[in-house]
């Protein structure tokens, strides 16, 4: 979220610097990513009270012509999100654990909550910042490439902990003669 503000300040220079094709697919990869995450937990409410206030044939009813956009849309999204993690797991050697993306429609949500988070800390505390230790688990290419003793050195990562969050200074408005891009 906080990338694709950023690089939105200056829109004509993001087009210039990525060609037209490199920005369309920036908006397409990072502008659309953080909105289905935002969306997702709207639009399956909105599909569960249908489909729970009225008999399923009547609401499937209901939606008329749109159906089959609805269903492609679900179903294309779930199988997308998953044919990219079997190949990521194929190319790990991680394979055994594909059993894993029957969580796939679970992941989603607990995407959809963090970006919601993520918003409401933009809107509300936009100095901070929850930094996120990456490469720690044992399959990470990370940890392969560490010594060991740096390894067992690492402290844990704790998901919300007070030591992981930093407070930012607002940045300062950047003028045109300041001599900066």
């Amino acid at each position: 979220m906080q990338t694709w503000l950023v690089q939105m300040r200056r829109p004509h220079r993001l087009v210039h610097e990525l060609k037209p094709a490199g920005a369309i697919a920036f908006q397409l990869f990072l502008a659309c990513n953080v909105l289905s995450a935002l969306i997702h937990p709207v639009f399956m409410a909105g599909l569960c009270y249908s489909l729970v206030s009225a008999p399923p044939l009547q609401a499937i009813g209901a939606m008329g012509h749109c159906l089959p956009v609805f269903t492609a849309a679900f179903l294309c999204g779930y199988a997308s999100t998953i044919a990219l993690d079997v190949v990521g797991l194929g190319r790990r050697g991680l394979l055994s654990h594909a059993w894993v993306l029957v969580l796939t429609p679970l992941h989603w949500f607990l995407l959809s909550l963090a970006a919601w988070r993520a918003l409401f800390q933009l809107v509300f505390a936009p100095q901070l910042w929850e930094k996120i230790a990456h490469g720690l688990a044992r399959t990470s290419l990370l940890a392969e490439a560490a010594p060991s003793a740096a390894r067992d050195r690492a402290p844990p990562a704790r998901f919300g902990a007070a030591s992981s969050r930093l407070r930012l200074r607002p940045l300062r408005s950047v003028g045109a003669g300041d001599g900066r891009r």
